[in-house]
Parts: structure tokens; sequence; C-alpha cells
């Protein structure tokens, strides 16, 4: 798991020779006659956080054709970085006809920083200590917002993993110390507490109670504690036998036991979640051949949830709780959760829990 890792970012075509190093801002161009405002946008047109404008040679392409895309991009994340210094001097110093917008300052901030990273990544690790003081100062830097702070500390959490050669579980013990130090520096930040919760769902099963308590042991909002406890008690039931029984919709008595000889779903939805029966069809796209589907809806409002049922997949079973999560059979499932399916293998024994859009993975697992 990569600990509120930021993606490698690829910026527009620049006019830097391959492997020219152009963080010197005099390097970058003359005092422009932009705008701040204008800048910044020709400056956010370069940095290409989510990757667009990357072009990225394939396995059987040349180690030559490789290492020229690579130059490349490292040469725009370096543009990006001096185009943003010089955005950032031209600020503070005052120099021209110059708005004093606090947001056009933290943005070129955090451009400058990101695109470092980013050209560390791409090989220039050079730059590596430049990267890493920016980053620092910006921690301390009152004109930037803690969001922005967490996004560049993450990413040279991301860099420092990156630089070392680590098994898998050095990772994770990395990955551990570095959310602890996050989570110090934004104990307020969901990105954090999320950040907790899929550490703990990805550690090592002989692991997960003790790191569930570690983090247990933290100020944790309820809500995130409750994903934390969900993910121990989802863990321990794996394997184990599950067998639940429940009256349904006409008032008949069923019990899960008459689904042995095949996988069984159980999809718990509400007309208020599945998000215009989204949900519905995902499950309906992946639920297996021979698989029992029970639906179990926890709507209260029974007319909406009539409405909802219409693009239902055909169930084996329905079963509606007009008390929610408390209804009878909810109550023997674990960490109920709106939309989720719950998978049980053949044989009778709990599978996982996953959004629909995992079926399909939680159905492998049942082979």
């Amino acid at each position: 798991m990569t600990v509120l890792s930021v993606n490698s970012f690829a910026q527009g075509k620049s006019d830097a020779a391959p492997g020219q190093n152009k963080t010197d801002p005099a390097s970058a161009g003359t005092e422009s006659d932009l705008s701040v405002d204008e800048e910044l946008a020709a400056l956010r047109g370069t940095f290409r956080k989510d990757g667009r404008g990357r072009r990225s040679p394939g396995a059987d392409q040349s180690a030559e054709a490789r290492e020229r895309n690579r130059q490349e991009i490292a040469a725009n994340h370096r543009q990006s970085a001096a185009s943003a210094r010089i955005l950032i001097d031209r600020i503070e110093q005052g120099r021209g006809a110059v708005s004093t917008d606090r947001a056009a300052l933290q943005e070129a901030k955090r451009i400058e920083a990101l695109s470092l990273f980013g050209a560390v990544a791409a090989g220039d690790i050079e730059l590596r200590a430049q990267a890493r003081r920016i980053a620092r100062n910006l921690q301390d830097d009152a004109t930037v917002d803690e969001a922005v702070k967490l996004e560049v500390a993450g990413e040279a959490v991301h860099q420092e993993y990156a630089d070392t050669e680590s098994t898998a579980s050095d990772y994770f013990s990395l990955s551990l110390r570095n959310t602890e130090r996050l989570f110090a520096r934004f104990p307020g930040q969901s990105d954090v507490w999320q950040s907790i919760v899929a550490l703990v769902e990805s550690a090592p099963i002989d692991r997960k109670q003790e790191i569930a308590d570690r983090f247990l042991l933290l100020s944790l909002p309820v809500n995130i504690k409750r994903r934390i406890r969900e993910t121990v008690e989802i863990e321990k039931l794996k394997g184990s036998p599950f067998e639940v029984s429940w009256e349904d919709e006409a008032g008949l008595r069923v019990s899960s036991s008459i689904y042995l000889g095949r996988p069984l779903v159980f999809y718990v939805w509400s007309a208020t979640a599945q998000s215009g029966g989204y949900s519905h069809q995902l499950v309906a796209d992946g639920i297996a051949s021979g698989a029992a589907l029970v639906s179990v809806n926890i709507d209260a409002n029974t007319m909406r949830a009539r409405e909802a049922k219409a693009d239902l997949p055909p169930a084996d079973s329905y079963y509606s709780s007009i008390l929610g999560a408390d209804g009878a059979l909810l109550q023997s499932m674990p960490a109920v959760e709106a939309p989720a399916v719950y998978v049980v293998d053949a044989a009778g024994n709990f599978v996982g829990r996953g959004h629909p859009s995992e079926l399909p993975i939680l159905l492998q697992a049942t082979n």
C-alpha cells in the first residue's frame, strides 16, 4: 500500500533539451509581461498532476526511446518547478503589476514542490535534497493551507519509500511509521483518516489486530474507529462457517443452508445509496452463473424501495428491513453498510465483504 501517494506528474511539451536542468529561474526566460493570473493559468497548463500528456513508451520499445521519454518528462518537471519559482518570487517581491492573491501564491508553491518531486521520480536524483527542503519549508508556511501541506507531505513519504530497496514487510513498517507521522502533523485531515483505515486493511493477518488496537488509541472520529473495528471483525470471519436465517418478503422462513453447493451473495442496498440503479447493475454484471442472490433492502421508505427494486437483478430470495441495519438478518451480518455484497462459498464459509464493484473478485475466491 502506498500511503497518501501522489501520482507521478507529466507536463506539457517543454522546449528544454532532454536532460537540461532548468531549475535555475534565470534559464526559464525573462520576466513576463503577463499578469499573475495569466502566468498561473499558463503554469497550470504545463503542470499535469494526473498524468495527462505523458508519452509512455511500451515495454516493446527500445531502451533509447524509454530514456528519451524519461529525460523529456524530467525536463518538463524542471521547467514547471522553475516557472513556479519565478511566479512565487514575483508575487512575494511585488515586481510589476502584481496580484497579491494568496490562492495564486499557494498554487505556485504547490506546483513547485510537486514538480520537483516529479523530476526526482523521473530520475533527476540530484534534485532530491532541493525537493525535500522545499517540502519542509512549505510545512511551516503560513500562506499554505493544511490540505496542500498534506498533499506535499504525502509525496515526500512516497519518495522516501521509492528511494529504498525494501521487502513487503519493510514497506509496511515504513508505511505505518509515516502514517503515524502524518497523523501527528495533520490530525484533522480526512485523507489521513482514510489512510489509516487503508493501512489496517492491508496489514498482515497476524498483525491486523495489533495495528488496529494501535490506531484505536488515537483521537479519531467515531466512524473511522468503527471501520477499523469492522475490518478486524470481517477478517476474523473469513473462512469460518456462516449460517443465517431470515423471513423473506413473502413471510417464508429461509436459511442460508438451503444454498449449500452454490456460492451465495447477500446484496445489501437502499434506494438512497444505490445511485439510480448503478449498484444494481454492478451486481447484475458481477453475479456468476450458478451463484445464489439474496436481496437485502434496508429502506424505511417501502414505496421508494419498491420503485428501486424494479431495476434489481432477479434474486433467489428477497428480504427487507424497515429497521435498516437493525433488522433481524442484518444483525447476523458483520459491519453492515449499503451498497455492499457479502459472499459465502459453496461450502457455507464466509469469503468477505466489499462494494458491488468487487463482486467478481470475491466470487473468484469461492473457487
